[in-house]
């Protein structure tokens, strides 16, 4: 794995359990099973491996699946998305969401009620809590253990 896409606090595969980074270094990278305080791992960054964005995955980040009918020139399409709430109510009592469009070629995600689009496709568990945290300020952690 490329340690220049890695940050502190990611999710990564290590002999086949989800493990969080805690230190970055040249050539070794530091880590520990997900559901420990301790049990520091220390190996090379060859040793770890990106987990894949799943639908169990973003359940466990505490996002809900849902459908909207978005209408186009008088016709309705259906689409798929992920939607979090995060952060405090607003000023007309709505939280904040943090939401990802699953349909399309493209990958929207939906904040504070801008929508940003992007062509790049994100496959990994890691890349969605940069994202998150870049967008929202706030680290996504697992909420719910599977």
């Amino acid at each position: 794995m490329n340690k220049s896409d890695l940050q502190i606090g990611n999710y990564v595969n290590y002999e086949q359990t989800t493990h969080v980074i805690t230190e970055l270094h040249k050539d070794e990278v530091f880590h520990q099973w997900f559901r420990s305080d301790h049990d520091m791992y220390q190996t090379s960054y060859d040793d770890i491996s990106q987990i894949e964005i799943s639908e169990n995955e973003l359940l466990r980040f505490g996002f809900e699946h849902s459908k909207k009918n978005v209408s186009f020139n008088m016709g309705g399409e259906l689409f798929d998305y992920w939607e979090k709430m995060y952060g405090e109510p607003g000023e007309f009592g709505i939280r904040p969401a943090f939401i990802i469009w699953t349909d399309k070629k493209m990958t929207f995600f939906s904040l504070k009620g801008i929508l940003k689009t992007t062509d790049k496709k994100y496959n990994s568990v890691h890349e969605l809590q940069q994202l998150y945290k870049l967008y929202t300020n706030e680290e996504l952690k697992y909420e719910k253990i599977m």
